[in-house]
């Protein structure tokens, strides 16, 4: 099995990759330069130079999915073309092209791999050169299969690949905040019901591995995302789908040269810390450069409903630096109606939610948020948003207006308009109090844009 596993992680590379010489973090490096050429104008070039059977080809995961992706690999300052694309019946049919424009544009040779798809491309400082390095994923067949990883390094006009591994995912970024970015292999062996997280650092010209811990193991690896994790620390963010549809996130970081699995209990060899019903992935929410982790509680008075029936809440929390989580905000999200909707902190916990009815889904299409009164076991409605049809707008806005609902536009996504619809003022104190005003609540709206 590691004979198999290391052919097909094996990369063949071929004349030259470019490199980059600037200062800078890779925030700075990885920036946009200014383009000289379109997509077109290089799918034209590549028109006389691809094989006839060539396919354009993206890699399936990460930020940089385009097959055409524009990056400046070397001291010129000036923008590289990196084309990837697949020849279907080659021994070796993932390639990587790189074209580099001195007086006129340069064909190179770049890279050929091994496998049926690229799952991700990367560039980091992995050396500390300040120059970037390609950080290529190459992934064969399979859902649970193992991934090839090359990472390539360009020096004195020749490129050399310095690591190759094998992953189930990964993730690359500077966790000791050194200038120096560490690449971190999840591996998962199912069989075995054993997984890991292996920490890689470059040292003495070579990426060597410094560290592991343990992870958990019947999970698939959803969303990576790398980030603060307090003021003072970075973390690694891996939330993980856990049988058909739950989720938990473990957060990976780096103490003392350590990699360190925060939440997880060496006792019950699992972590159940940021277990939740439904796959919701880690962000910043709030904008404060700190990754906030997503939990999901069911809204007061909401019964016994089906898990797909409940209208989850989602609770977001940050890491105290220790092994708990504090919370930070909550919020609704609507992926059914195309948005979300973040609470007001005054709102509190006792708030119900109602939705329309599924079977009505293309008539009426509505969520209304209220406070629920537990001594009198009350709702007193506060706010509801209402996606509407372009074609039946005029009609609901004179229902509005005959009605006299206190109604405004929040905006349009596609074919639909949003709606919110404010309660007026009550003489119940508490409500009252609750009740949210126009500007409030398009703070708080967003539309989705997946």
């Amino acid at each position: 099995m590691r004979k198999k596993i290391m052919i097909l992680i094996s990369i063949l590379t071929i004349s030259l990759f470019g490199g980059c010489a600037i200062d800078g973090s890779v925030e700075k490096m990885m920036k946009p330069p200014k383009l000289s050429i379109s997509q077109e104008e290089v799918k034209n070039i590549l028109k006389d130079i691809l094989e006839p059977d060539a396919e354009l080809k993206m890699p399936m995961n990460g930020e940089n999915t385009s097959a055409i992706q524009f990056v400046n690999l070397d001291e010129d300052k000036e923008e590289e073309i990196l084309v990837f694309y697949i020849l279907e019946n080659d021994s070796m049919p993932l390639r990587t092209l790189i074209l580099d424009k001195k007086e006129k544009w340069n064909i190179i040779d770049g890279i050929k791999g091994i496998g049926n798809d690229f799952d991700i491309v990367k560039f980091g400082d992995i050396t500390g050169d300040g120059t970037l390095e390609a950080i290529i994923g190459y992934k064969g067949e399979g859902f649970f299969a193992d991934k090839g990883l090359s990472v390539y390094d360009y020096k004195d006009g020749e490129v050399k690949e310095i690591f190759n591994n094998f992953y189930s995912a990964f993730a690359s970024g500077d966790l000791d905040e050194d200038r120096i970015d560490e690449l971190v292999l999840l591996k998962s062996d199912r069989e075995e019901g054993k997984a890991k997280a292996e920490l890689y650092k470059y040292n003495k010209s070579q990426i060597r591995k410094i560290d592991e811990t343990k992870m958990e193991a019947y999970t698939n690896y959803g969303h990576i995302v790398v980030g603060k994790a307090t003021e003072n620390k970075v973390g690694v963010f891996v939330d993980e789908g856990v049988g058909a549809h739950s989720c938990k996130t473990e957060l990976l970081i780096m103490e003392n040269g350590k990699l360190k699995n925060v939440f997880w209990d060496d006792e019950k060899e699992f972590s159940d810390k940021t277990f939740r019903a439904y796959f919701t992935e880690s962000q910043d929410v709030d904008n404060d450069g700190i990754i906030e982790i997503a939990l999901l509680r069911a809204p007061i008075a909401s019964g016994d409903g089906s898990m797909a029936g409940t209208p989850w809440i989602t609770t977001w929390h940050n890491w105290d630096g220790n092994k708990e989580l504090i919370y930070k905000s909550q919020s609704f999200f609507d992926y059914s109606l195309g948005f979300y909707f973040d609470f007001p902190e005054k709102w509190g916990v006792n708030i119900a939610i109602d939705g329309s009815d599924p079977n009505l889904y293309k008539e009426e299409q509505w969520i209304r948020f209220n406070y629920y009164d537990e001594e009198n076991e009350e709702k007193h409605p506060l706010l509801t948003i209402e996606a509407i049809n372009n074609n039946k707008w005029e009609e609901k806005q004179k229902e509005y207006e005959d009605k006299n609902l206190n109604y405004f536009k929040l905006g349009n996504k596609a074919d639909k308009i949003y709606i919110g619809i404010l309660e007026e003022n009550t003489e119940n104190s508490t409500v009252s109090e609750m009740i949210l005003d126009i500007e409030e609540v398009k703070a708080n709206f967003n539309i989705i844009d997946k």
